[in-house]
């Protein structure tokens, strides 16, 4: 494949926050050859104008969806639009330390698994760290601590997409349970974090007292 690593990043409004994004990830320190694939969710703000700035001053895929696709299918339209062994997706408005794309690719090939994820630091309106408990399938039935920026293998999105339905939320846990019943390894890297934007009017699930062990 051309590249090692893709980062499938969906905007919709969010392109005031686009470059902070960009730069944590040109930021890594890694031996990956890695693409950034930005998807515009058919923004009804600035965000169009803002991307084709930043386009003058970073490298990445720029699409245009000419109708508003919802989170799920509009990374399924990166994903068909790329070619890399490994995926992550990052939102528009988060950010990652410079150690993230090592550590979570060592992390999955030293032991030998599909999906590697971390805490999430938020910061922005709060500055909780949610700390995730090791992998589970039981704590994975009893809900979601698995992020979206979490480091997995192409081939797992080859035998389920983004469910394009589920739209109200819950993509994520809908992928991850997937990928789960379809026999997937994951397992948790605690040698780095996402940075997580939180703003005034998020809604955070804190599920820390539910989940730790």
């Amino acid at each position: 494949m051309k590249y090692d690593l893709t980062f499938i990043t969906p905007c919709f409004n969010q392109g005031q926050y686009l470059e902070d994004c960009l730069q944590s990830i040109n930021g890594n320190r890694t031996s990956l050859k890695y693409e950034i694939v930005v998807i515009n969710d058919c923004s009804t703000d600035n965000t169009h104008e803002v991307i084709t700035e930043l386009s003058k001053k970073y490298t990445f895929r720029y699409i245009v969806n000419e109708t508003n696709k919802k989170l799920p299918e509009t990374r399924n339209i990166g994903l068909r639009n790329s070619e890399s062994k490994y995926v992550i997706c990052l939102d528009a408005d988060d950010m990652i330390p410079p150690n993230y794309i090592e550590a979570n690719y060592i992390n999955l090939v030293t032991n030998n698994v599909d999906v590697s994820y971390s805490n999430s630091q938020c910061f922005g309106a709060t500055t909780n760290l949610l700390t995730w408990p090791e992998f589970n399938l039981d704590y994975l039935r009893y809900g979601p601590f698995i992020h979206c920026a979490a480091m997995y293998r192409r081939e797992l999105w080859e035998r389920t997409p983004y469910d394009k339905n589920m739209t109200h939320g819950w993509e994520d846990y809908d992928f991850w349970l997937s990928a789960a019943k379809n026999g997937a390894r994951f397992k948790k890297c605690n040698r780095t974090q996402l940075y997580y934007r939180q703003k005034e009017n998020s809604m955070i699930v804190d599920t820390n007292s539910k989940l730790d062990t």
